[in-house]
């Protein structure tokens, strides 16, 4: 007779890899980017980013994404602080945040370098408003426990959908420009790590 414990070697395998595709995903802020444009004086195009990012994915394929605000950074240190005091009420608003499902099959039906090309429609929390947000976004299992989530166009994001128009005056007027966009277009790629 077969030893019993080599019979259940195969199960036991099985169930591992089976528990390790329903784990959660965690994004890697370190390996993460996160873009967004302004656009002043009618042409003039500026790419920005924020360095602090937080997120996960559940295993039912509940996404949510976090962006710490004060941590923008545009490459000029006194536009960042103008940023920060005069744009985004940090004290009562210290992040954005966007959620979203996936969708479990969609998550997990991914093969390593396999692509699906996924319109999203999520919320976006910002400034103490929430308004619907839709996106075409790229998932990318890049290995077994690695999967990449990026825009396929930029998203935008509109300031005055947020209350945010009057801070971007208060920027345009300190900085003595003839105009800053309120269009504000947005991209990132995202990696997150199965935990």
């Amino acid at each position: 007779m077969k030893n019993p414990l080599a019979l259940l070697l195969p199960i036991t395998i099985c169930c591992a890899y089976s528990s390790a595709l329903q784990a959660e995903w965690q994004l890697d802020n370190e390996r993460s980017a996160f873009y967004f444009a302004s656009i002043k004086k009618n042409n003039v195009f500026e790419s920005h980013r924020f360095e602090k990012l937080s997120g996960s994915i559940s295993d039912a394929g509940e996404a949510r994404l976090e962006i710490d605000l004060s941590s923008v950074n545009t490459n000029i240190g006194i536009r960042d602080q103008r940023m920060r005091e005069m744009l985004f009420s940090l004290a009562d608003h210290p992040r954005a945040s966007f959620s979203a499902s996936i969708g479990a099959k969609a998550l997990n039906g991914l093969k390593p370098a396999e692509i699906n090309h996924l319109p999203l429609q999520g919320q976006l929390t910002l400034n103490g408003v929430t308004r619907p947000l839709d996106s075409t976004l790229s998932l990318t299992r890049l290995t077994a426990s690695t999967l990449m989530v990026r825009t396929l166009a930029p998203v935008v994001i509109k300031a005055d959908d947020y209350a945010l128009d009057s801070g971007v005056e208060a920027l345009r007027s300190v900085a003595n420009l003839t105009s800053i966009s309120l269009a504000v277009p947005v991209t990132f790629e995202l990696i997150f790590r199965q935990q």
